[in-house]
């Protein structure tokens, strides 16, 4: 068969697939919601290795019995659906997708002062900074949170677990949504003082996921219910991480009077995917 009965043969193969009306609506829907390149999540991507993968299994040749014979695959990785530009962090094996420029904890007595994510950031001043405008931020929250289910949380799901999502909240030019999964005790909030900030929280909530082969580095702020009897607290963390399978290299630094064992600093830094295996770096006061 050459290449133009090839062509003409393929025209006509076409022609027999029906094809319906395009869903308008749905696409209409779907286009509200966009981001603005907020938080992408690559679903041409998604859809292509679908294709590719459905290709694949009517290539493959059947048993005796009739039945395909599946593929040999390394499986779907927690990486698949993150956009370029972007980085998973959360707590746990619970994440959302943000910008990698993104810094962590750049706060003013706890208000957002750039795009950053909170987590874990100890002590702040109790003084009320305004918060500058088209400022977008993410706090993870662990521990028990309770919520009013009445005041605007409705029962929603994050792959596939059970959560709780409030209603978007705009007080002095500021969104506001959050997430809780209850199971496991960690809340995710959204923050956005930009123009669009309603469809950014909204956006970053979105994109909420389990990771099934890797998980977030621990942080360091309930490490004194932890500790056993004069265990330091970097100690402690050093144990905690290797309980998740994690490498660890601990070194000393000034502690400009900190406890000795206090940890200072922690890479990756928390809230990071990694892999077990992976090393992390603490360093403590000497």
């Amino acid at each position: 068969m050459d290449a133009q009965q090839l062509m003409d043969r393929l025209e006509e193969r076409a022609a027999e697939i029906p094809v319906g009306p395009p869903p308008i609506g749905l696409m209409r829907a779907r286009a509200r919601r966009r981001r603005q390149g907020r938080v992408a999540v690559l679903a041409s991507a998604a859809a292509m290795a679908a294709i590719a993968a459905g290709l694949a299994w009517q290539g493959t040749g059947g048993s005796d019995d009739g039945s395909r014979t599946p593929i040999a695959s390394e499986g779907p990785s927690d990486f698949d659906s993150l956009a370029d530009g972007y980085t998973y962090v959360g707590a746990g094996d619970v994440v959302a997708a943000v910008p990698q420029g993104w810094t962590r904890n750049e706060t003013n007595c706890g208000t957002p002062t750039a795009d950053t994510v909170i987590i874990d950031p100890g002590p702040t001043c109790l003084m009320l900074v305004p918060r500058p405008a088209d400022v977008d931020s993410l706090t993870v929250l662990t521990g028990r949170t309770p919520v009013n289910v009445a005041a605007g949380w409705e029962q929603t799901e994050v792959a596939g677990e059970p959560a709780l999502r409030s209603r978007v909240i705009v007080t002095d030019g500021v969104a506001r949504q959050s997430v809780l999964l209850t199971a496991r005790e960690v809340m995710f909030v959204a923050e956005s003082s930009s123009a669009d900030g309603v469809d950014v929280v909204d956006g970053i909530l979105d994109s909420l996921t389990l990771l099934r082969d890797h998980t977030t580095v621990p942080g360091i702020g309930d490490i004194a219910t932890r500790r056993g009897g004069n265990e330091t607290m970097a100690a402690a963390y050093a144990r905690r991480l290797r309980g998740l399978g994690l490498q660890v290299e601990v070194s000393t630094g000034k502690g400009g009077g900190l406890d000795q064992g206090t940890v200072l600093e922690v890479t990756p830094s928390v809230g990071s995917v990694v892999a077990p295996g992976d090393t992390i770096r603490v360093v403590a006061a000497r």
